[in-house]
């Protein structure tokens, strides 16, 4: 009963609110009622020819649930300048700003013109987003607690639910599932690889509700 009410006062909380998770190209209320995820493009072709081609370039250089705890920056190591590129032709340019304490800073130029520029940060294990140009609100994401955890693994979420994921490694690839609490939209897999130093190389998005659609990124030198 307790969690029922939870559930029915977060449910008015967001109908009152209009808080509306993206996912994908759907706007949700979570949790409230059913919903059919639309149709994205079948790209699994692409998709796993990009990852295969990642894979392959960067063999080597491919970071391990081995290599996970051990991973230490320098100045001289990290990548000064580097473009993020999604399927759709998307891109964001990284540069690095400076070093504070055991954080390297990046700015993140986007390719359109009406998105404006923000901040990363990164020590190879913990990243921060902040989607302003102000550094003093970077802030790592809560799903950060499980990013290098394999099997089941719990955070809490910035409203104070948990939200519980498993991961896995297979041939240089992280993947993560999470069962999204809304009925039609099934089951979200995430999958990674990394570098040595902890930065990604290619992640993907993916429902087990729309299989052979991918939203997925791939990092390359900037031109």
């Amino acid at each position: 009963m307790k969690s029922l009410k939870k559930h029915q006062t977060r449910c008015i909380r967001q109908l009152l609110i209009m808080f509306m998770l993206t996912v994908g190209n759907a706007v949700l209320l979570t949790g409230c009622f059913s919903y059919s995820l639309p149709k994205g493009p079948q790209n699994s072709a692409s998709h796993d020819q990009k990852l295969a081609d990642v894979l392959s370039t960067n063999k080597g250089n491919i970071l391990s649930p081995e290599d996970a705890n051990d991973i230490s920056l320098s100045i001289s190591d990290v990548p000064k300048n580097y473009r993020v590129m999604k399927h759709d032709g998307k891109s964001w340019t990284y540069d690095f700003l400076y070093k504070l304490g055991e954080y390297y800073y990046y700015k993140i130029t986007p390719s359109s013109a009406f998105t404006k520029p923000s901040r990363m940060r990164t020590n190879g294990k913990i990243i921060s987003f902040s989607y302003s140009e102000d550094p003093f609100h970077l802030r790592p994401a809560p799903s950060g607690a499980c990013k290098f955890v394999l099997g089941e693994c719990k955070y809490i979420e910035d409203d104070g639910d948990i939200t519980t994921i498993t991961n896995s490694y297979q041939n240089g690839v992280w993947t993560t599932k999470r069962e999204i609490g809304l009925r039609g939209i099934g089951t979200r897999v995430d999958m990674y690889v990394y570098d040595k130093r902890g930065f990604s190389l290619f992640s993907s998005t993916s429902y087990t509700s729309d299989p052979g659609s991918y939203n997925y990124y791939f990092r390359e030198p900037a031109s």
